[in-house]
C-alpha cells in the first residue's frame, strides 16, 4: 500500500518451487467482527505524511469503521466536491501495530469490495521495524489491493535492494463484490498468494537480499481515495465500502521437515548425467524430532536429508540408497522419490528432470531486436543466451512482439532436433506470455509450438516439449512483456537430441520401453498425453489429484505395441498439479500435469 513505483522488478520466483508448509495448521489469531472491532486493532488517523506516502485524498477517521451484520465496514465518503486533502472524503484505517506481530503462518481475510473510481481499498501487512529502519526496508506484503472497483486482483511484495524493490502478480475477472478469500502462505523459503484457495503468484524469500521477510509484520486494513496509483475520484465514487467478513492467522503445527535433493545424479547411456536444481518433498511430522527407519525408494545415487527442529535449529544427514536398474529413466523424463519417517505421514512428488547436455552453447542466434540505449553501453546482444555466462544477457527493444531464435546445428549439419526441454533464465524484464516455437525454416514461415506459458513469473522457467515433433530453427516468440521494458534473457538453454533418418525410425516403429509425457506441460485448457507400448496388453490411463483421489479414466482397452497421443481436457479442473497414471500388467508409471488456468 505504500508508493507503487513501476520500475524493473527483481523477479525471484522459480517455476515449480514449493512452499515448506503442509496443510496443518493451528488458528492462533482472529476477529470474526461479530458485535465489535478487537482490541487488537487501532486507528491511523488524518492525513499522514504527504497523504500517507502515496498522495491520497482522505482524511483517516475511527468514526468510518463499524460493525454491520457481523461484518466491519469500511466506509469512505464525501462530503461537498471531492479535493485533495481539503476535509471533504473521509475514510478508515485500522492495524495491529503494537498489538499482533506475526511472523510466518497463513493470513487471510473474507472480503467484498463495493468501490468505483478512484478507490484503493487494500488487506495488507508492514515489517513491525518500520519505524526504526523506514520503508522499504520494513518490507512489505499486499496481500489483496484493488484499484478503481476494476475485476482486478494484486497482491505484491515490497523490499529493499539498493533502492525499491517488488514483485507480484495480479488476477483477472474477479467479481469483487462478492466475497473472496484472500490469503498469504508464508515461511522460511517462499511467500504465497491465494485467492479462494488457488495459488496465482509465489515469491522465494531464501536470497539474502530478501532478509525483510524474516521479520515480525503487523496487518493493516484500509480504505483509500486518490492517490498515484489509483488516480482521482469524482461524485459518482461516495459511499464506498470494504466489508470484511473476519481475518485469521494460522501456525503451522509442529516442525517442518524436508527433503533437499541438492545433486540428483543417474548414469545414462554414452555417459550423459541428469542434474536437478534442489527442490524439497515437504514431510508433515506428527510430533518428534528424531528421523528412523527411513526407507527411500529412488533410482538415485544419494539424497541429503534436512529438517528443521522444534527449537528452529536445521538437521541434516546424507544417505546412500540402493542402486537400481536405470531403465526407467532412459524412457521416462519424471521419476518419483518416496521417502517415508516413522511416526511421521508421507508425501510422494514427481520430479521433472533435465537430461544430457545444452544442445546450443555457442550456436548462430538471431533476435528481433537489440536494445538502442542499455545501462552504461552494456553489451546485450542475442548471443550473449548461450554463451554459458548467466551474468550476460540478451535484451529487446521496449515493445511486443519480439522474439529470439537460435540455429540447432552446430556439428550435425542441416539435421533436424527433437527437443525434450527447455530452460530459460529471465532477468528483471520478462515475458508474461510466450512460445517455444520449432521450425525447418529460419524465417519462421511454418513452425509448431512445443511449449507455452500464458502467465509468466520471471525467474527461471523449465519447460518440458512437445517431442513428437522435429525442427532444425527454436525461438522464443514473446507476445506480451512483463513489465514496461523488454524481454530480457541470460541464458536459453536447450535439451534434446537429433532425430533419426526415415530408415532408422521404419526399424525403431515399435517401441522398446515404455513411456509417459505430455505437452504443453503446464497447460490452461488442453494438453496431449504420449505414450508407448512395447507390446500389446491391456491399459488403463487415469489422471488423480495430488492426495491419490481419482478423477478421470481416459482409456481403458487392450492396445497394440506402438506410440499413441491423445488429448486430455481440464477445462472442468481447478488450477494445480495432477498426475497421470498410466498402468499394464508389466508396469505403472506417473507424470506429472501442471494445470494453470
Amino acid at each position: 500500500m505504500k508508493r507503487k513505483i513501476f520500475g524493473i522488478m527483481a523477479v525471484i520466483a522459480l517455476l515449480g518451487y514449493s512452499s515448506g508448509f503442509s496443510a496443518d495448521w493451528e488458528l492462533i489469531w482472529q476477529d470474526e467482527f461479530s458485535n465489535s472491532i478487537s482490541q487488537d486493532w487501532t486507528f491511523d488517523t488524518g492525513y499522514g505524511g504527504w497523504g500517507w506516502g502515496n498522495n491520497e485524498w482522505q482524511y483517516y477517521t475511527s468514526d468510518n469503521a463499524f460493525i454491520i451484520d457481523s461484518a466491519l465496514v469500511i466506509r469512505a465518503t464525501c462530503d461537498g466536491v471531492p479535493g485533495i486533502r481539503n476535509g471533504s472524503i473521509k475514510s478508515a484505517k485500522i492495524k495491529t501495530q503494537g498489538k499482533f506481530n506475526i511472523k510466518y503462518g497463513k493470513i487471510e481475510a473474507r472480503i467484498k469490495l463495493l468501490i468505483a473510481k478512484g478507490c484503493w481499498p487494500a488487506f495488507w501487512m508492514l515489517g513491525s521495524n518500520i519505524n526504526t529502519v523506514g520503508w522499504p526496508k520494513c518490507g512489505e506484503i499486499d496481500i489483496m489491493e484493488n484499484i478503481n472497483g476494476e475485476s482486478i486482483i494484486h497482491g505484491t511484495a515490497h523490499w529493499d535492494n539498493n533502492g525499491h524493490t517488488s514483485f507480484g502478480r495480479s488476477v483477472e475477472q474477479v467479481n469483487i463484490a462478492d466475497y473472496h478469500l484472500y490469503t498469504v502462505i508464508w515461511d522460511e523459503q517462499s511467500i504465497i498468494w491465494q485467492l479462494d484457495g488457488e495459488t496465482y503468484c509465489t515469491l522465494n524469500i531464501t536470497p539474502e537480499n530478501l532478509s525483510e521477510f524474516h521479520e515480525d509484520f503487523y496487518i493493516i486494513l484500509n480504505l483509500a481515495v486518490g492517490g498515484n496509483w489509483p488516480g482521482p475520484p469524482d461524485s459518482t465514487s461516495f459511499p464506498a465500502e470494504m466489508i470484511v467478513d473476519y481475518v485469521r492467522v494460522y501456525r503451522h503445527e509442529g516442525p517442518r521437515i524436508g527433503l533437499y535433493p541438492s545433486k540428483l545424479r543417474f548414469e545414462m547411456e554414452k555417459e550423459q548425467a541428469l542434474i536437478l536444481d534442489p527442490q524439497t518433498v515437504n514431510i508433515n511430522n506428527t510430533g518428534t524430532d528424531t528421523l528412523s527407519n527411513v526407507t527411500i525408494e529412488t533410482d538415485v545415487d544419494w539424497l541429503d536429508i534436512a529438517w528443521i527442529d522444534h527449537e528452529g535449529n536445521d538437521q541434516s544427514f546424507e544417505v546412500s540408497v540402493n542402486e537400481k536398474a536405470n531403465e526407467f529413466l532412459r524412457s521416462s523424463y519424471s521419476a518419483r522419490l518416496t521417502v517415508s519417517v516413522s511416526n511421521a505421514a508421507f508425501e510422494t512428488i514427481p520430479v521433472d528432470l533435465q537430461v544430457g547436455e545444452n544442445i546450443v552453447l555457442g550456436n548462430i542466434v538471431r533476435s528481433s531486436s537489440v536494445e538502442p540505449d542499455p545501462p552504461e553501453g552494456e553489451n546485450v546482444d542475442p548471443g550473449n543466451v548461450n554463451d554459458g555466462d548467466k551474468s550476460t544477457r540478451w535484451s529487446s527493444e521496449w515493445s511486443d512482439p519480439q522474439w529470439i531464435s537460435i540455429d540447432l546445428n552446430r556439428i550435425f549439419l542441416n539435421k533436424q532436433f527433437s527437443i525434450e526441454s527447455v530452460k530459460l533464465f529471465w532477468e528483471s524484464a520478462y515475458a508474461y506470455k510466450y512460445e517455444i516455437q520449432l521450425s525447418n525454416t529460419s524465417d519462421f514461415s511454418t513452425y509448431d509450438v512445443i511449449a507455452k506459458v500464458t502467465n509468466g513469473d520471471g525467474g527461471v522457467d523449465l519447460l518440458m516439449t512437445d517431442n513428437s515433433v522435429t525442427g532444425r530453427y527454436i525461438r522464443m516468440y514473446g507476445s506480451s512483456r512483463a513489465t514496461e521494458y523488454g524481454y530480457s534473457l541470460y541464458e536459453f538453454e536447450v535439451y534434446g537430441s537429433v532425430s533419426t533418418d526415415v530408415k532408422e525410425m521404419e526399424i525403431a516403429a515399435k517401441p522398446k520401453e515404455y513411456k509417459i509425457q505430455n505437452a504443453p506441460n503446464p497447460f490452461n485448457s488442453n494438453t496431449t498425453i504420449y505414450y508407448s507400448l512395447p507390446e500389446k496388453q491391456e491399459i488403463k490411463l487415469a489422471v488423480y489429484d495430488v492426495n491419490g483421489k481419482w478423477v478421470k479414466t481416459i482409456i481403458s482397452r487392450v492396445q497394440d505395441a506402438g506410440k499413441y497421443k491423445i488429448t486430455f481436457n481440464g477445462n472442468q479442473l481447478a488450477s494445480g498439479m495432477y498426475l497421470c497414471r498410466m498402468e499394464t500388467p508389466a508396469t505403472s508409471l506417473t507424470h506429472k500435469l501442471l494445470l494453470v488456468k
